[in-house]
């Protein structure tokens, strides 16, 4: 009776307790992303690599392992989606007589997730208008949906560091009753954390923005007969987006590059001076127009400068010749009096006087009166 105790506990129990103490390392749990592969680890110490299983509890289903370099009974799942998520039990078998028994002292859960979409802020306003003004309500909403389990959302004010407000959710409002001067050109931004994304995710969004400043400015060096480039300028910060930029110059003397906002007009001339040049814009959801028109004179103040120069020397070259002429006349008669006094000079030292008839001689003595 004693050797069959002694018999069944070496070949029944012993066992199990023995291979139940085995385990050197244990799977961890895996949260991983949509159509990414895992592979979870367990290591037995005192076992043969035929006994060791794993075992999918959700599938009831008993799957293929591997072995790495150290030795490790790992599972390799690829691609994984939900169907794969739940318990992986790492065990063991035993052969009782003609039956095989499934031990599985340890095992591991993996939890499937999915990234959100990134996320997008808008805002609503009330029906009709185009474009906030003071005493309005406005609702912004950022909204990241997609993501397995929702994202957390949280809105800021001014980058200040207390949220507004914050949800586990896919999408987050909030409302601004009567908006104020102070509001004006506010940014309010959205950030999403979520243990499928690798760090913060943002959008951002401005509901009361302010009257847009635009330049329309020059690149480079010009003058008059070359090609002139313009560029209308705005704070590219602000969600601005460019309706149109034109000229009042012909069309054939101008091309535009949309994708660079550059306008040029070539062989730029003085007369171009008088004519305009307009760049409108328009806020992102917003049908309000925003115009800003200039003369290119104001634009190219050099060039106008070189025109009016221009001017001047002309005026300073016609100036400069009546000046001239005026001189030669000078000259001219000066020259013609000198000789006349030379030559009257010349005729009183020598005693002839061009009278129209013959030239008397030089005397001392007065002429003589007959008497009455």
């Amino acid at each position: 009776m004693s050797n069959l105790v002694l018999y069944y506990l070496c070949f029944c129990c012993l066992p199990g307790f023995i291979t139940a103490l085995s385990v050197s390392q244990a799977p961890d749990n895996i949260t991983e992303l949509v159509g990414e592969d895992v592979t979870f680890r367990c290591q037995f110490s005192e076992l043969f690599e035929e006994q060791v299983i794993w075992f999918h509890t959700e599938s009831n289903a008993v799957l293929n392992r591997n072995v790495d370099s150290n030795g490790w009974l790992n599972l390799t799942i690829q691609n994984v989606g939900y169907a794969d998520e739940g318990e992986y039990k790492c065990g063991y078998t035993t052969i009782r007589g003609d039956r095989t028994e499934y031990h599985f002292p340890v095992s591991a859960f993996l939890d499937i997730i999915t990234r959100p979409n990134s996320p997008s802020c808008s805002a609503t306003y009330p029906s009709g208008i185009d474009f906030p003004v003071i005493g309005n309500n406005v609702s912004i909403i950022c909204s990241a949906p997609g993501g397995d389990p929702n994202p957390t959302i949280s809105w800021f004010r001014n980058d200040e560091v207390k949220s507004m407000a914050s949800e586990m959710n896919s999408s987050l409002s909030v409302d601004l009753s009567s908006l104020q001067e102070e509001d004006r050109g506010v940014t309010f931004r959205c950030d999403i954390t979520s243990p499928a994304l690798g760090s913060v995710e943002s959008c951002q969004i401005i509901p009361f923005p302010g009257i847009p400043i635009i330049n329309i400015t020059y690149n480079g060096q010009v003058d008059f007969g070359s090609n002139i480039p313009f560029q209308c300028n705005f704070d590219e910060d602000l969600p601005l987006t460019i309706l149109s930029f034109l000229t009042s110059i012909a069309s054939d003397r101008v091309t535009l590059n949309p994708e660079r906002n550059v306008l040029t007009i070539s062989n730029f001339q003085e007369d171009d001076l008088e004519e305009t040049v307009t760049c409108r814009v328009v806020y992102d959801g917003f049908d309000k127009e925003f115009t800003s028109t200039v003369d290119f004179e104001e634009i190219l103040p050099y060039l106008n400068d070189i025109g009016q120069n221009t001017d001047d020397k002309s005026s300073l070259i016609i100036v400069l010749s009546v000046l001239a002429v005026i001189i030669v006349i000078v000259i001219l008669v000066t020259t013609a009096l000198l000789w006349h006094f030379k030559a009257m000079c010349f005729r009183t030292r020598t005693g002839t006087y061009d009278v129209g008839f013959t030239a008397l001689p030089k005397t001392n003595q007065l002429p003589s009166i007959p008497p009455p």
